[in-house]
């Protein structure tokens, strides 16, 4: 027996597929940012995101993966957020518009910079990332979030 699916139910996998993963990043910041690095086990991220652990080991290898996806995620969206509030009209206009659009981000964002954070101060980027972000060089990861 097999069965016929359309491209609508191959679509429609791929978007649960996707939101899924990013509850579980979603998740994921959250239990870091609010137990710490060493304490937010994969069962502590299930538990928030209502799900058993093994759901997460079904869309990430494990936890390193889980964790190259969280800083992922953060400097992917702190990207986009900044890139969209850069005024590149002059030099001091576009260290200005890049230094307030970081504080927004950093002020709109809190639980991403506290979980990268956590990440970082923990040394377990992983290696795969960007030196960048291994080194977390940006303005996000330096400032203390008030």
């Amino acid at each position: 027996m097999y069965s016929i699916s359309s491209s609508a139910d191959q679509t429609s996998t791929s978007f649960i597929e996707k939101t899924r993963r990013a509850q579980i990043i979603t998740c994921a910041i959250e239990t870091i940012a609010a137990l710490g690095f060493q304490k937010a086990s994969l069962a502590q991220i299930a538990s928030r995101a209502g799900i058993s652990p093994g759901v997460i080991l079904y869309y990430f290898e494990g936890k390193e993966a889980l964790i190259r996806a969280v800083a992922t995620h953060v400097f992917n969206d702190g990207e986009v957020f900044v890139r969209a509030r850069m005024d590149t009209s002059s030099p001091r206009a576009a260290l200005a518009s890049f230094i307030t659009g970081n504080a927004a981000y950093m002020a709109e964002h809190a639980a991403s910079i506290t979980a990268l954070r956590a990440i970082r101060h923990a040394g377990a980027l992983p290696a795969s990332m960007p030196r960048d972000a291994r080194y977390c060089t940006n303005i996000a990861c330096v400032c203390p979030v008030t």
